[in-house]
């Protein structure tokens, strides 16, 4: 399958789904974040995971990673290094299993700084997911309970202004943002919540022509080894990949910085 249509902009569809949802959020993000019962909080500065670097070459373009437990696996961040090198690319990744975008950002850390700093053509984020996590209206069997609609928009708000900021502090990079899986309910997220989520990465390439969303969600739907790796394949669990799939991801990955960035 061509990897442009990987990008595509949502259908009609799955827009009205959820336009309530993503008009309100995104008239209280104008507003800021509140302090009040917050769910989108710094949950401290965790030690990193140690920097994975591979084919440092030093002419060599580089692909800068920012992500969570799918690209702090191990094999996953070998598959990526694989198919880099193979492109004449070298490889760094910062990521740990439960990270979100304000981990990130802690001192300790300082992942889109160094990103910001650094030489690298392309920084791939993939985070959101831990970030929505507890933002669910109950329908993915996720451990936390049903949130309040009202509640909700507080809450995306929120990510929303820390997506934002990212968007905004890496205007010089070319980015591409892994988007979430809307296209079926997982462990940790509903779908209406990550279409939300997406949708404002959508809406920030309007004004961030550096960005760019690749559509997970139409990995999943589209490539039968991905999807059955998150939801059919022995020891799945709807958000880590099995190893078939981690080689989809890699390679799906690595044409969206061919195609976006180098």
């Amino acid at each position: 399958m061509p990897a442009t249509s990987m990008t595509t902009k949502l259908r009609p569809g799955w827009r009205i789904a959820v336009a309530a949802f993503v008009l309100a959020a995104a008239a209280a993000a104008v507003l800021g974040p509140s302090d009040s019962g917050a769910l989108e909080t710094n949950d401290g500065c965790p030690n990193p995971d140690p920097i994975y670097r591979a084919h440092d070459s030093a002419n060599a373009p580089q692909v800068f990673y920012i992500g969570d437990s799918i690209s702090a696996n191990a094999d996953q961040k070998a598959i990526y290094a694989e198919k880099n090198w193979a492109k004449g690319w070298k490889t760094l990744v910062i990521a740990r299993g439960g990270a979100k975008i304000q981990t990130h950002r802690c001192l300790n850390w300082l992942s889109f700084y160094w990103a910001h700093e650094s030489s690298a053509r392309a920084v791939v984020v993939e985070l959101g997911t831990n970030d929505i996590f507890q933002i669910n209206d109950g329908n993915a069997g996720s451990p936390p309970p049903p949130m309040p609609p009202n509640q909700r928009l507080t809450e995306i708000s929120k990510v929303f202004t820390e997506v934002n900021w990212v968007a905004d502090y890496l205007r010089s990079k070319c980015v591409v943002w892994v988007g979430l899986n809307h296209y079926r309910d997982s462990i940790a997220n509903d779908k209406d919540t990550a279409l939300a989520f997406n949708r404002h990465l959508q809406d920030l390439e309007d004004n961030h022509p550096n960005l760019h969303y690749a559509s997970y969600a139409t990995l999943v739907r589209d490539n039968t080894t991905f999807y059955n790796s998150l939801y059919v394949d022995s020891g799945h669990d709807t958000i880590h990949p099995t190893f078939p799939g981690k080689w989809e991801l890699g390679a799906w990955v690595t044409r969206q910085v061919d195609n976006f960035c180098i």
